[in-house]
């Protein structure tokens, strides 16, 4: 080797070993997450998912690196990176995520000639997109989603309608009957006002892709569609899973076991969220009152039918006691942050019997 050739050499490595400084200065630190565990729901553990990001492989302004980091200091359980038209971030998120504990699904964004965008989850490396922006017909440049979507299928994933502002669209009623898409995003916190949310329930949200959800069979997403870094509540899609894993996290989206929970609320089907009341609230009475406990990670208003000011909140992990005027061994709630459609609040009966 010639000495220029050697000092070329040198050069080049520290060139390489001062990036990679910089790119683990600009890395942010582990913290320890905020307290978000549930306790069981049955068979199902309860996960905390995102599963709409970006990062600098699209549109997003952060590394892959930095996504999995903050995703794991905020406290999710299961992620998907998902950037326009390639899963590329997927292999190294996977193995900075693995000794974390955090779970990722393979995926990426697609649209439809700018229309509805679609989110594709759990598809395996077999599929690999021709382009980011499908046809909505056949026999043009660019691949058809059809054909497309069908091909997501044999490859094991599943589609997830983001910030549904294109409307319950032909393309989105075809994959909804192909049994190709499973969910619909009803808050996505990037379009804020945008993209025809509407305000609603103290938020900007798709209260109309609530309905979709339950006439349809879709199960219901809260994502944070993060393009850049993080700050303030975020949104999280509860996943009820019977193994901590991206098969078991697939189940159980396909099976309609999520929870949006944003801004406070709890959105879900009526039954599966009375299954997670029901492991997350006990209540019981005492010698100085009823006792209203909350073993879970969102905070809970509940409106107590014959009790005396009746409105009360109970904080994550709190309880609350409200008094011994009470009578009967039943007490009713309605909880007022807890919706089974866009109208219709969460009712529990509780027994109050002392033990």
């Amino acid at each position: 080797m010639t000495r220029m050739s050697t000092l070329s050499a040198m050069i080049t490595v520290l060139l390489l070993l001062s990036a990679a400084s910089t790119l683990i200065a600009d890395t942010p630190a582990l913290t320890d997450p905020p307290r978000h565990d549930f306790p069981r729901v049955g068979e199902y553990e309860v996960l905390c998912g995102d599963f709409h990001m970006h990062t600098v492989n699209s549109d997003g302004e952060q590394t892959t690196r930095e996504k999995v980091l903050e995703a794991y200091n905020y406290g999710y359980d299961a992620i998907a990176i998902t950037d326009h038209g390639t899963a590329r971030s997927y292999r190294l998120a996977a193995s900075l995520a693995r000794p974390l504990g955090l779970i990722v699904l393979r995926g990426a964004e697609m649209d439809i000639r700018d229309r509805p965008h679609l989110v594709v989850l759990n598809v395996s490396a077999d599929y690999q997109p021709r382009n980011p922006r499908w046809a909505a017909g056949p026999g043009e440049e660019n691949a058809f989603y059809q054909d497309q979507m069908r091909e997501i299928r044999l490859a094991g994933g599943l589609i997830v309608y983001a910030h549904p502002h294109a409307g319950f669209t032909d393309a989105v009623q075809w994959g909804i009957a192909e049994g190709i898409v499973r969910g619909v995003e009803v808050k996505n916190a990037e379009v804020g006002s945008g993209y025809d949310t509407v305000e609603s329930h103290g938020t900007y949200c798709y209260p109309f892709a609530f309905d979709w959800a339950l006439d349809h069979d879709l199960a219901l997403f809260a994502n944070s569609d993060s393009h850049n870094a993080r700050s303030g509540d975020q949104p999280v899609t509860l996943v009820l899973v019977k193994e901590r894993s991206p098969s078991g996290v697939t189940e159980a989206i396909r099976e309609l076991r999520t929870v949006a929970w944003f801004k406070g609320m709890l959105w879900g089907r009526e039954e599966l969220l009375s299954k997670l009341i029901e492991s997350t609230v006990k209540v019981r009475r005492t010698p100085e009152g009823i006792l209203v406990e909350n073993c879970g990670p969102v905070a809970l208003t509940a409106a107590l039918t014959g009790v005396a000011g009746n409105l009360i909140e109970i904080e994550p992990y709190g309880e609350k006691l409200i008094g011994a005027e009470a009578g009967g061994d039943t007490i009713s709630v309605t909880w007022q942050n807890v919706w089974i459609s866009p109208r219709e609040n969460l009712r529990s009966a509780f027994d109050v019997t002392t033990r």
